[in-house]
């Protein structure tokens, strides 16, 4: 619904303009506060606050074996849903046109805090008009092999990343018969779908927005004499741009950070956590909906200390519920945890990754922290990869790393430092491109 201004008020040039006064609609709108700082949308939705104590209630009322993971993310959820809270006006950006949000985006504005664009989903490969639900269309159209298989974590079994396969054709039968809640239910947060278009917000579509496949594009397309093979590689002395195991980990990587396709029955929960590689994410909701929080501006120290122990959570929480058709975009770093209600209905989102310009820096920065607090084991790196000749880590981020180098150089020879927010942000992603070179051949990731 758009916004209703009243004469007094003058229209804004666009989003970003901090110089708006403030507007205010029904309770069930956007509120808009003028700060000092920038200017944003504050939701004033009330019931956002009914559907987290909704939540809140039946996942009290959830009891699991003591040994399954699943009793270990309920209890999760117990201990960290009373802590969440409505944003403040400070706590995230608030759009109700799509539009202004990718303006935002290709303007050299500080992008520190979620965004949420409300009609910012993508619906290209899904009718939200047919009578058939998104879910079943997906199935139909984009997973419609029935004999591929789907890898997923079984949570009856007694720890985490217990992962089982099942047919694509079985998962999407219980989809489809099933709509309610189930003692176990599935979670499946990244599916690969190999189609970028259906994934991408139109906000996103900007080229400010157009780092990360630049970066891939110039590191994947080289020629099979350019891969190397040496016993040591020495890159760029041995004449290589890319190690063949390099090449392979990439390749893969990039499939999913373009975009996949998250399908859950209710009840289920993301505990939480940042994107690894610090990626800044999209995430749009399609069918059901989805409860999204996200701790509001850690500090150093908040960061290094969620990631050892998320059983404590420290530092405010915020909270919003993406129904269908809304869409959100969250700068490097951040920390999130995503569920469902366990009355509520099946969920299908899009997902994908996404650097700006702007903010090659910050990107930088979050990785920096990544490598800083565990060199081996981030984010679900399991005991098989601690073990193995290389880490994920010591195959995607040196080759990240040379590419980010030589777009920076690009960009100085070429005079465009103000599409990347300026000399001083690029100067300050150089340092920390040296930085993280410097620590991955330092670190020794071997057992």
């Amino acid at each position: 619904m758009p916004v209703t201004r009243s004469k007094t008020v003058t229209p804004a040039v666009s989003h970003s303009s901090r110089k708006r006064k403030a507007e205010s609609i029904s309770s069930d709108e956007i509120v808009v506060k003028h700060l000092k700082r920038r200017r944003v949308g504050e939701p004033t939705i009330a019931s956002d606050q009914q559907w987290l104590k909704k939540a809140m209630e039946e996942f009290r009322s959830l009891k699991y074996p003591k040994l399954t993971d699943r009793y270990y993310k309920v209890e999760l959820a117990k201990r960290y849903l009373p802590l969440f809270k409505r944003p403040t006006g400070d706590d995230a950006y608030f759009f109700d046109d799509p539009d202004k949000a990718r303006r935002f985006l290709a303007e050299s504005n500080v992008f520190d805090v979620p965004m949420f664009v409300r009609d910012g989903a993508n619906y290209s490969v899904v009718d939200p008009e047919s009578t058939t639900r998104p879910i079943e269309q997906m199935f139909d159209i984009l997973l419609a092999n029935p004999d591929e298989t789907l890898e997923y974590d079984d949570e009856a079994l007694p720890t985490a990343d217990q992962f089982v396969k099942n047919r694509m054709g079985d998962v999407a039968k219980r989809f489809k018969q099933n709509e309610s809640w189930v003692k176990f239910p599935l979670n499946f947060p990244d599916i690969p779908t190999h189609t970028l278009d259906h994934a991408v917000p139109s906000f996103i579509r900007t080229p400010a927005c157009t780092v990360l496949h630049d970066l891939f594009r110039a590191q994947l397309d080289v020629n099979e004499e350019h891969v190397c093979d040496c016993l040591e590689p020495n890159i760029p002395n041995c004449g290589h741009e890319i190690t063949r195991n390099e090449f392979f980990k990439l390749t893969t990587a990039w499939v999913y950070w373009q975009g996949t396709t998250m399908i859950s029955e209710p009840g289920t929960i993301t505990p939480p956590h940042w994107d690894k590689y610090g990626m800044p994410t999209h995430i749009s909701c399609l069918e059901g909906e989805i409860g999204f929080a996200w701790l509001v501006r850690p500090t150093h120290g908040e960061h290094i200390r969620w990631a050892c122990d998320e059983k404590n959570p420290t530092g405010p929480w915020a909270f919003k519920v993406l129904r269908a058709g809304d869409s959100l975009c969250m700068p490097s770093g951040t920390v999130h945890f995503v569920f469902r209600r366990p009355a509520g209905k099946q969920t299908l989102g899009f997902a994908g990754h996404v650097i700006r310009k702007q903010d090659l820096a910050a990107w930088s920065k979050t990785l920096d922290l990544e490598l800083s607090i565990d060199a081996v084991d981030l984010n679900g790196e399991n005991e098989a990869e601690r073990h193995s000749e290389k880490s994920p880590h010591q195959l995607i981020v040196p080759p990240l790393m040379r590419q980010v180098r030589k777009l920076i150089k690009a960009v100085r020879s070429q005079g465009l430092e103000s599409k990347f927010g300026g000399k001083k942000r690029l100067t300050e992603a150089l340092k920390l491109v040296s930085k993280i070179e410097k620590k991955m051949v330092e670190l020794d990731f071997r057992a």
